[in-house]
C-alpha cells in the first residue's frame, strides 16, 4: 500500500488537491504540551485540550498554499466578498473587504491580494 495520499486537479489552472481518508484521527493537545510556554496560550489551552478522538470524513486539500493572485481569481470568478475571511501576516489578522483588491486594518497602507 502506498503511502501518499490520492491526489488530483480539477482543470489544468487549479490547485493541486489532496485526498484526505475517512478516518478516526486525534484532535486537541496535552496538558504536558503547554508546559512553561507564555501565559497568552491558556485561551489555546482551554480550547485545545483534553486530546480526544474524532471521526473525520474524507475531504480534499490543497497541497499547496494559494497564492493572493489565485484568491484574488477565485473571488472574481465567484463573486466573492470576503466576508468572514481574515489574512494572517505572521502577527496580526486583517478581515479582507468586499473589494477583494485590499486588506482593511493597515493604516493608510493597503495589502494587494
Amino acid at each position: 500500500m502506498s503511502s501518499e495520499f490520492p491526489h488530483f486537479r480539477d482543470c489544468d489552472a487549479c490547485s493541486e488537491m489532496v485526498v484526505i481518508p475517512t478516518g478516526e484521527y486525534l484532535m486537541g493537545a496535552t496538558e504536558e504540551e503547554f508546559k512553561g510556554e507564555y501565559s497568552g496560550y491558556k485561551t489555546f489551552y482551554l480550547v485545545e485540550t483534553p486530546r480526544h478522538r474524532v471521526d473525520v470524513k474524507s475531504f480534499a486539500i490543497a497541497k499547496f498554499s494559494v497564492t493572493r493572485k489565485q484568491f484574488e481569481i477565485f473571488a472574481n470568478e465567484t463573486n466573492f466578498d470576503g466576508k468572514g475571511c481574515t489574512v494572517f501576516d505572521g502577527k496580526n489578522g486583517y478581515s479582507i473587504t468586499k473589494q477583494v483588491g485590499g486588506i482593511q486594518g493597515l493604516g493608510n497602507q493597503t495589502k494587494t491580494l
